[in-house]
């Protein structure tokens, strides 16, 4: 058992590292949320890569649902 907490002490960074990213992976969205989103980084003056850092985001997502939804924003925001 001491060396089961032990390792736990030790590697407890690392696992929840490892929640973290198996979380991200099943995420979804829905089209309210990612306007809402997309909202935000227009104004806030966000690029790509801040706003995918404050939403733990990929860049490459935020990047796809730019052009996705990039009528709309335009639209919403006018």
């Amino acid at each position: 058992m001491d060396v089961i907490q032990i390792n736990a002490i030790l590697f407890a960074k690392h696992h929840k590292q490892m929640e973290i990213a198996s979380d991200q992976k099943h995420r979804a969205y829905d089209k309210e949320s990612v306007r809402q989103i997309l909202r935000y980084q227009q104004v806030n003056g966000l690029n790509n890569k801040q706003l995918a850092d404050k939403f733990r985001l990929s860049r490459n997502t935020v990047a796809k649902w730019r052009r996705l939804f990039a009528e709309e924003t335009i639209i919403s925001v006018v």
